[in-house]
């Protein structure tokens, strides 16, 4: 499944992360509290950032079908990524990457998802 999301920093700093890797980095730990090495076992290998724009927050995760729930709510809980206060908000959750780019046509977006 591929969920599209944005991020809102609560400050006007985003310093958790610059890189997709850093973002994935900076959700191990907290993922790894929520539902143990056992669930973030399950989630790492197929977990991929197609599409991270630090300066606008919006960003694509592909995640395992069997995780795509635990996984919007986990990030929906979050308060903070690498102790940087932000909210998180999933605006489109699909099982293609069309459906997420037209999403992001439809509601304003220039982004261009290129995998």
């Amino acid at each position: 499944r591929y969920i599209l999301f944005q991020t809102h920093a609560t400050n006007d700093t985003n310093t958790y992360g610059q890189t997709a890797e850093q973002l994935i980095s900076g959700l191990q730990q907290p993922f790894m509290n929520e539902y143990g090495v056992f669930g973030w076992g399950h989630v790492w290998p197929t977990l991929k950032a197609l599409l991270w724009s630090p300066n606008e927050g919006i960003g694509l995760f592909r995640v395992p079908r069997d995780w795509c729930t635990q996984f919007v709510n986990f990030l929906q809980s979050l308060t903070s990524i690498n102790n940087v206060p932000l909210t998180i908000k999933v605006h489109h959750i699909s099982g293609t990457i069309d459906q997420c780019q037209r999403w992001l046509d439809e509601n304003g977006f220039t982004f261009e998802i290129n995998v």
